[in-house]
């Protein structure tokens, strides 16, 4: 994974909870997070998306285009 540590660190300080990088999705290679909470979270340059809470929620979401895809 190519991810820029103080990227995780401000998109942690910005959910107001620890996550972690567990991958990157889309052309545009959005970091994947895992929150504390058990959210999956999509994030890069334009802002973050919260996809789904626990990793068969997200794929489903993802897969299926139903996630909330505004900004947090």
């Amino acid at each position: 994974m190519r991810l820029y540590p103080p990227n995780v660190r401000s998109y942690a300080r910005q959910l107001g909870m620890p996550a972690v990088p567990i991958g990157i999705v889309l052309a545009t290679e959005e970091s994947v997070l895992l929150a504390e909470n058990g959210d999956i979270i999509f994030a890069g340059d334009a802002g973050m998306q919260r996809v789904g809470n626990g990793f068969a929620a997200a794929v489903k979401a993802f897969v299926s285009g139903t996630w909330d895809k505004r900004f947090l």
